[in-house]
Order: structure tokens, then C-alpha cells, then sequence
């Protein structure tokens, strides 16, 4: 009894050095990315969700930019919207996590939401028209 609860700690200790983080969203582009509904007119033209997988990430800061890029690229939308971003541990995550005692650090985000394009009495006023000289941000028409 006393030689098998070493093993029996081991996936415990796992799950206690892999608990909860604070997840930092990373992400880049002229494009909107809405957490919500515009208020202007627009047509959703597809829903989407893609999978971005991470190992040695100690940083929880996963960067979404390219899945961000390859669904605009691939939809030739204006914007994302209702974007819901979930981070988890998957079956295979959890195996390099034991396997690497927490080491590995594998978690996979799952960005989620509606590409849209606006329609065309929207697009004078929701899309960016470019750098703002003073603040560096976007700015709107």
C-alpha cells in the first residue's frame, strides 16, 4: 500500500502545476475583430473555428493573429464577429503534460465566431481607413 500512492500522487501533482492561468490574447491586423454584434448593416457569410495548439508555452499568451489572417483570407470577409475564445487541455495535451511531468505546459485555444462582410452603406463608416497620426490606431471614416 504504502509503495503505491507515489503513483497514484502523480496525476494530482499534474493537475495542481497545470491549474489555472491568466490568459493574454495576442493578435494583429487592419481588420475588426468583434467580441459582440456591429451596429452597422452586414451579411454573415460563413461561422468558423479554428484550433491553435501550444506546447512550452509558459506565457499563456497565445498568438491568434495567423488563424485570425488564414479565416479572412479564406472567407474574404471584412470583419469577425461574436468572436468566443476558449482555452483548454486536450486528451493529447494532457498526455504531454503527464508524460513531460507539466514540463511541456500543451494547451490548445479554440477561436470561435461569424465572418462577415458589410454591406456597402455600412463600409463608409465601420471599416478602418487607416493609421491615425496622432494615436497610432485605427481610425474610421
Amino acid at each position: 500500500m504504502t509503495k503505491t500512492w507515489p503513483i497514484a500522487l502523480l496525476p494530482v501533482a499534474t493537475v495542481m502545476v497545470s491549474g489555472c492561468v491568466v490568459l493574454k490574447i495576442n493578435g494583429r491586423g487592419a481588420r475588426p475583430v468583434l467580441l459582440n454584434t456591429p451596429t452597422a448593416g452586414y451579411d454573415v457569410r460563413d461561422h468558423f473555428k479554428e484550433n491553435v495548439g501550444q506546447c512550452l508555452a509558459y506565457t499563456h499568451a497565445p498568438d491568434l493573429s495567423p488563424a485570425i489572417a488564414e479565416v479572412l483570407k479564406r472567407t474574404k470577409t471584412d470583419a469577425l464577429i461574436n468572436v468566443g475564445i476558449l482555452d483548454q487541455q486536450t486528451g493529447g495535451d494532457l498526455v504531454m503534460n503527464i508524460v513531460t511531468l507539466g514540463f511541456a505546459q500543451c494547451h490548445t485555444t479554440t477561436i470561435e465566431g461569424d465572418a462577415i462582410e458589410f454591406k456597402p452603406e455600412a463600409k463608409k463608416t465601420s471599416l478602418p481607413k487607416g493609421p491615425n497620426k496622432n494615436t497610432g490606431s485605427e481610425e474610421t471614416e
